[in-house]
């Protein structure tokens, strides 16, 4: 899916600082259940080799979000800790795996 124009300048952050091989939008927006105050709710894939400053620093990613100025929660994680819980129940995985929107990375 093509990204929405109003994630355009946090969409150039998290590629700038992430390196993302996939982007996730995930929660009401994904779900379609949104209302006028709901934030964007992405998961950040990156590569198994980025380095912890990148795939295990929520400081980072909470800095993305607040110097973006689009009311959102980014969350990142490495591709193979993604691909261990696709689709496990109770996880952040199966909620992708039904209702997850994968995003276009340029």
């Amino acid at each position: 899916m093509t990204a929405p124009p109003e994630l355009a300048g946090l969409l150039a952050a998290v590629h700038e600082q992430l390196e993302p091989l996939e982007i996730w939008l995930f929660g009401s927006r994904a779900r379609g259940t949104c209302g006028p105050d709901s934030d964007w709710d992405l998961l950040v894939v990156v590569p198994d080799d980025a380095t912890p400053d990148v795939a295990e620093n929520p400081t980072l990613t909470w800095r993305i979000a607040r110097d973006s100025g689009v009311p959102s929660t980014v969350l990142a994680t490495r591709q193979s800790d993604l691909e261990d819980i696709w689709g496990q129940v109770n996880t952040l995985g199966y909620d992708l795996a039904r209702e997850g929107i994968r995003l276009d990375v340029r």
